[in-house]
This record gives structure tokens, sequence and C-alpha cells, in this order.
């Protein structure tokens, strides 16, 4: 397109004014617009198209349509999330064992997303929100073995929307604490009441204050 060329938002029809647009302008307007819905989801499978520029939109779709309620149990310096699941070998109707929490701390929510397949066992936590201003935060996933020895996992946070850009242009987003399922069946299970596998975690998130 020409330089210079003035366009309107593609998304005029669902509600936006701006007009009269610099084509070269376009992405940086993007940025900002309410009415610009991606697919922004940090639930595996969710194709629901959300605006990540209305504040408070993508934390309403996780708790509405996931059904994940808000965890808010919090300390000053950091905060921990324990959890448990079960473990064991999926089938072809049931490729993936996936559970999440929504967390609250120092005024920013992240989402928890712990998942196992056959090959490995992952979680990942997700600052919900814009890059700009939301601060740097850690996650860190610690589990006893079956020796009580401690082992932990660390990553930076990254968030919704870091994620999103570095899907669309096919980048590896980091801070994917992964353990191959079969060490954690060797080495991390108990057996529950019912007999099956169980592992128990902590996820403790933390603000880099330097």
């Amino acid at each position: 397109m020409a330089e210079g060329v003035s366009v309107d938002c593609e998304y005029k029809n669902d509600g936006c004014c701006d007009e009269n647009i610099v084509y070269e302008t376009l992405e940086l307007h993007y940025d900002t617009c309410m009415y610009h819905r991606v697919q922004c989801c940090p639930i595996d499978g969710c194709e629901e198209m959300i605006s990540m520029n209305r504040k408070g939109e993508l934390q309403e779709h996780i708790e509405n349509v996931h059904k994940v309620m808000v965890i808010d149990e919090c300390g000053e310096k950091e905060t921990v999330l324990r959890k448990g699941m079960r473990v064991g070998k999926m089938n072809a109707s049931n490729q993936h064992n996936m559970g999440w929490s929504l967390v609250q701390y120092q005024k920013q929510m992240f989402i928890v997303v712990s998942k196992q397949s056959n090959e490995m066992f992952s979680v990942t936590v997700t600052g919900l929100g814009k890059q700009n201003g939301f601060g740097k935060f850690f996650a860190e996933m610690r589990m006893k073995d079956k020796n009580n020895k401690l082992c932990t996992w660390k990553e930076e946070v990254h968030t919704s929307e870091e994620r999103y850009h570095a899907k669309m242009k096919k980048e590896t987003c980091t801070s994917y604490m992964k353990i191959h399922t079969k060490d954690i069946i060797r080495n991390f299970t108990t057996n529950g009441d019912d007999g099956q596998s169980k592992i128990n975690f902590e996820i403790i998130i933390s603000q880099c204050t330097k």
C-alpha cells in the first residue's frame, strides 16, 4: 500500500471510532484498540477471540467460560499455590490431563496451567495483561521426590501479550517448567486413596524487586 495512505480501523463495525489512520501506524493503533480481538487465551485449544487491551476481559473469559476460580491467599513477598494432580498413561480419547488455577498477587492476575501427556509433565505460569507496566515476576515449582529430596524449577513469568506475539512469530516462549512423564512417575508419584498415582507440587510466584 502506498506510503501515507489513511485507512479506517478494521474493527470499525465493532465499535472503534478511529478513522483515517496512517497505514504505517496501524499496528501501533492495534496495540491500544479496545476492539482488537485475538486468540490469546493461555488454555490449550481455546479459540475465543478476546481483547488484550480491554482490562479484565481475559480474566473474565477464563472465569466464566473455563470456570476457573480466583485463589487470593498471598503473602507479601511471594504467593504459594499447592496443587495435586493424578498422573498416568493417557488413552486415545484422552491425550492430556490438565488443571488450571487463577492466582492474584501484587495486584496482578496469573493463571497456572498444569498439563500431563504420555511424554511430558509441564507447568506454565502466565501473567494476564500487557507487558508494559506488568512488572517482572518469577515462578518456581517445588516437588519432593520419593527420598524426600526437594527439587525445584524456576522460570521468568511472561504475560499473555508476550505469549500471543511469540505464537504469531512462531517463536518459543519460555517459562515452561517441564519434566518427562516417565521421570515424574518413577521419582515423584504417590498412590492416592483410590489407588491411582498422584503428584503433589507447589508453585511459588515472586516479584523481582531489582
